[in-house]
């Protein structure tokens, strides 16, 4: 995805209006596209901000906004992948040409490459998008958030009920102002991550900080969805940085032991990768944000 949208490699388009954005989405496929909407896309941050132009020659009025040529290069990328997905049939329940999931690619490129491509204002639109319904105020949008983080570290088809027990836990609290009970939820992420009590993977990466690690990103995350809204400008950009100046160490190491993992462990490592970077991207904010949060809360 990230050669699609001419980030790495090829020409960047050149700066456009709403009606260069609008010939770009008829060019790639999407002929049901129009004006509202390309605004509605900017309501829920799959849109940035245009540049103003005053008119040539002076007067009150103004020329049709600018998109930058980062934000024309995101469009063009989240239309071509529209028209891909919405052509090809599949059971995913998450396909790629909902909004929700083209969400990904803002965040992706905030994260990347910084507020030149995606401002925090859009960031923030993008990752509500990317989240769907406020869990806190929705059973069903909980549980379909919760069973996400299940999904997320079941490396080896564990039972139903434990399964059903996790995600179930976990709904709850995203409904709750409290900070989660991490040794409530440690056993209950063990059940899914290692099904009867059984160490599935031996060898450099220890089962038991697996589950310690697990357990703490699940609250982590539910951290950061309940604080969406008071999520400070600097807890942001704290976020950005630890992600950037981490992924290289984090990429070297995970190419070092992938081979030496089992097979359902080495699931848990497949964001290496700009394909499963992108899909991640929402994920790696959260948690990132989750844990500046709990530090912060430990030291006061």
């Amino acid at each position: 995805m990230v050669n699609e949208m001419d980030v790495e490699v090829g020409e960047p388009p050149e700066p456009g209006t709403l009606a260069d954005l609008l010939a770009d989405a008829h060019a790639a496929g999407w002929v049901k596209a129009s004006e509202r909407l390309l605004r509605d896309w900017y309501d829920i941050g799959l849109l940035g901000n245009t540049a103003r132009r005053p008119l040539e020659g002076g007067g009150s009025g103004q020329q049709p906004g600018l998109y930058s040529s980062q934000q024309r290069t995101l469009f063009q990328a989240m239309v071509r992948i529209r028209v891909q997905s919405t052509n090809t049939p599949s059971t995913d329940p998450f396909p790629a040409h909902k909004n929700s999931a083209l969400a990904s690619i803002p965040v992706y490129a905030w994260l990347r490459f910084g507020s030149d491509w995606v401002d925090n204002q859009q960031l923030r639109k993008a990752l509500k998008l990317a989240l769907g319904p406020n869990p806190k105020k929705s059973e069903k949008a909980a549980k379909l958030a919760a069973t996400q983080y299940v999904n997320a570290i079941d490396i080896n088809n564990a039972p139903v009920h434990a399964r059903n027990s996790l995600r179930d836990f976990i709904a709850r609290e995203l409904t709750r102002g409290h900070d989660i009970d991490q040794d409530a939820l440690r056993p209950l992420v063990a059940a899914v991550t290692e099904p009867r009590g059984l160490s599935i993977v031996r060898g450099p990466v220890d089962s038991g900080m697996l589950i310690d690690s697990a357990a703490y990103g699940i609250r982590a995350k539910i951290k950061a969805v309940r604080s969406l809204d008071s999520i400070t400008d600097e807890q942001l950009g704290i976020a950005r940085l630890r992600y950037n100046a981490g992924r290289p160490a984090y990429e070297a190491w995970t190419e070092g032991v992938r081979d030496s993992l089992g097979p359902g462990l080495a699931q848990m490592f497949n964001d290496v990768g700009p394909d499963n970077e992108l899909r991640g991207a929402v994920s790696a904010v959260l948690l990132l944000v989750g844990m500046d949060l709990i530090q912060r809360a430990e030291q006061q």
